[in-house]
């Protein structure tokens, strides 16, 4: 177990430690999406299995599928429910648990960072950007924390959706997380 954890880079200026062998699993699961979404897909919608539909989730996904913004690498479709201020501020009614689909709109957060991979939209050119940088290569942290600085080192496009569509109930009191986090 631990020849597994040091295998992946330790860089203190993202993470200060060896990631958790449930982390490890976790990111090589979605470096191996991105790998199938560079050799199959256009777009790709991701699912984690703990993403929870918001009421009218397939309303809102059509509405969000019809009013895709020019240039866009990345949609994050879900968020926390709570008010969120790290690495990205959630702005003000993403938290809404119900709404209408014409209420949905994309917002360009000030940083290239998802809220949570618990259900984002990715284009084969978010997939050849992911693939290509270091930080995915390398396994530098979580795959959240990852993917943000993986989107700032390859200048990804992202948008959130407003308010979210989805949520991610293992950072909700509905179950737990089977990964320890370490943090």
């Amino acid at each position: 177990i631990e020849l597994i954890q040091k295998t992946c880079a330790v860089n203190p200026h993202i993470l200060n430690r060896h990631m958790t062998l449930g982390e490890i699993a976790n990111a090589m699961g979605h470096k191996y999406i991105y790998e199938q979404i560079l050799e199959n897909d256009e777009i790709a919608l991701v699912l984690e299995d703990d993403t929870m539909f918001k009421t009218n989730f397939i309303d809102h996904l059509y509405h969000v599928l019809q009013f895709l913004p020019c240039g866009w690498d990345q949609i994050c479709l879900g968020g926390p429910t709570k008010e969120n201020t790290v690495p990205a501020k959630t702005i003000v009614g993403s938290i809404k648990m119900e709404f209408e689909a014409n209420e949905v709109f994309f917002y360009r957060p000030n940083t290239p960072a998802p809220c949570t991979l618990s259900c984002m939209l990715h284009t084969k050119k978010s997939a050849e950007k992911i693939l290509r940088s270091t930080y995915i290569k390398q396994l530098l942290a979580p795959s959240d924390h990852n993917l943000w600085v993986v989107n700032i080192d390859q200048r990804v496009n992202i948008y959130w959706v407003h308010p979210w569509i989805t949520y991610e109930a293992s950072k909700t009191d509905m179950f737990e997380t089977s990964l320890d986090r370490g943090y």
